[in-house]
């Protein structure tokens, strides 16, 4: 009896949740009966961000964990790798972006 091979499926089902996602998103967006659609979409998109934003630092700070126990320096290189793509991806565009988007919805901070 042969065992079925585990290659890669025919359609990748990370970018077809993420559409389905964006789409849920979307439609909830737009039916908000609270506000403006546009001020709706803008603020979907900065909870998204500040929510990717906050795992960012989670992961960091569980890699941080992670290096403290390491044993070689391979595994020291490893995880640091991993770290500053997380700081590089998630932490940098999120905070910006977020950051942009709030001020946008809200408006400058007052003096």
């Amino acid at each position: 009896m042969q065992t079925p091979s585990r290659g890669r499926s025919a359609v990748p089902l990370t970018p077809v949740l993420g559409l389905g996602v964006l789409i849920v998103g979307l439609v909830f967006a737009f039916d908000s009966a609270w506000y403006p659609h546009w001020y709706a979409l803008f603020r979907l998109v900065h909870v998204t961000l500040a929510v990717v934003w906050v795992g960012g630092g989670a992961l960091l700070t569980v890699l941080a964990l992670r290096a403290e126990r390491a044993r070689d320096a391979d595994e020291l290189a490893t995880i640091a790798r991993q770290a500053a793509f997380a700081g590089e991806a998630a932490l940098n565009w999120a905070s910006a972006s977020s950051a942009c988007v709030a001020y946008i919805t809200e408006g400058p901070a007052p003096m």
